[in-house]
């Protein structure tokens, strides 16, 4: 249980940096998004078939620490996350390929000792212009406020 509750608040955590950060957005606290989402799903998934065998036990820690009152009113609230989840995850698809390949990665030339070679270089991070539209994306409120109605 402990273990869905950190991945769940670590995740909520990522989402809000990415939304309230401004500037460039290091590719990495997407990676953190996306890494969270993953965590707190299987970690949920584990807690849907662990809590049957202590459910008294589950739901008093679950409304103890503001989130579910119950396993059934969790599983509801996960299928919100997982909806707004899809969505996210389909928006941040079409918003990496619409992204210019240079934002992505480029071959750049490296000068060592007068010696000109050429580099394979990903960016790390996104260009502020591009990543405000991120910021702004409906699916990144949906998602967040999904996270939060579970008590994140």
């Amino acid at each position: 249980m402990q273990q869905a509750v950190d991945a769940i608040l670590q995740t909520a955590e990522s989402l809000r940096f990415v939304r309230d950060t401004q500037g460039d957005l290091p590719w990495m606290y997407l990676d953190a998004v996306q890494n969270g989402l993953r965590a707190s799903k299987v970690a949920t998934y584990a807690v849907f078939a662990e809590a049957p065998k202590q459910l008294a036990f589950a739901e008093q820690h679950m409304a103890s620490i503001g989130g579910p009152a119950s396993i059934a009113e969790y599983q509801a609230k996960a299928v919100q996350v997982e909806i707004a989840a899809s969505a996210w995850n389909a928006f941040l698809t079409g918003f990496v390929e619409g992204l210019p390949h240079t934002a992505l990665i480029a071959i750049v030339v490296q000068s060592y000792d007068n010696i000109q070679t050429k580099h394979i270089e990903r960016p790390g991070f996104i260009a502020a212009a591009e990543a405000a539209a991120l910021r702004a994306a409906p699916e990144l409120a949906a998602l967040i406020a999904a996270f939060e109605a579970v008590g994140a």
